[in-house]
């Protein structure tokens, strides 16, 4: 596969059907967590599909409504390496 620097490009480094969570580690909804697919190089969310960043601020507009914030969803999106391990996406290289 070619590495270049489009985040898409890298999250289609994951098979369809590849089970991504967005999880709070802090503040008052610590532990609460959401789980997604990769598909096409995308999230399916709620039976849509959206970029990372997209995908987060939903996830965090259905937990605190008009509270919600901007988070980098390559940050917050996680992916189980298979080992228990859960790394965020941007972590994902062409050695994966």
């Amino acid at each position: 596969m070619t590495t270049n620097n489009n985040n898409d490009a890298e999250l289609s480094m994951l098979p369809d059907d590849t089970i991504l969570r967005f999880k709070y580690h802090r503040t008052e909804y610590e532990g609460v967590e959401y789980r997604a697919r990769v598909r096409d190089g995308r999230i399916e969310f709620q039976g849509e599909t959206w970029s990372p960043s997209g995908a987060a601020r939903e996830v965090d507009n259905l937990i605190r409504g008009g509270d919600a914030t901007t988070w980098n969803g390559w940050e917050k999106w996680e992916w189980n390496r298979g080992n228990g391990t859960w790394e965020p996406i941007s972590s994902l290289t062409a050695d994966d």
